[in-house]
């Protein structure tokens, strides 16, 4: 199967969108981010999914959204969306991977709640980090934002969870 992409660069690294799969990939020295969309999943509706991959750690959010991102899945104006791409990769690359696996959660928090402030389509995030470890944020009905006392637990449904799935 041939693939068709688009690539950007800019100075923090580049981006690639595979158009034949939908699936964004940010390249930032070792570490990749990994964006895929699905319009309709087992937690209720479309997720957008952001894999961070820093050698062997994994980080893994999903961006439940009130309604489907048409843009990020088959983009109309591909370079304002790379661009709005580039920033959430930028955002999402403040994570701190470099310590253990029980010290993420101390970027990954403030990374999750940004983010949950700056995209107002967003019903909730659900981060998946380390061995088990996972936290999640919700919007309740008055726009408030709040920690999850609980969150479902990952199943491997997704294929962007393995990049082995968006390599020839």
């Amino acid at each position: 199967m041939k693939h068709e992409e688009k690539c950007w660069k800019n100075e923090k690294g580049e981006l690639i969108l595979d158009l034949t799969v939908n699936i964004w990939v940010f390249t930032n020295e070792s570490r990749n981010v990994v964006i895929t969309t699905w319009a309709d999943t087992k937690k209720g509706g479309p997720i957008t999914e952001v894999v961070l991959e820093d050698g062997e750690k994994q980080v893994i959010l999903e961006i439940l959204e009130k309604k489907f991102n048409e843009e990020l899945f088959s983009p109309k104006n591909p370079d304002k969306t790379a661009e709005q791409v580039m920033e959430l990769c930028d955002a999402i690359l403040t994570i701190d991977t470099s310590g253990s696996e029980y010290w993420i959660i101390s970027s990954l928090r403030p990374c999750v709640k940004n983010l949950m402030e700056q995209l107002n389509t967003v019903k909730g995030i659900h981060a998946y980090y380390g061995n088990g470890l996972s936290f999640g944020m919700t919007r309740n009905k008055f726009g408030q934002i709040k920690k999850m006392d609980a969150i479902p637990s990952r199943s491997m449904e997704f294929p962007a969870t393995r990049l082995d799935s968006i390599v020839d």
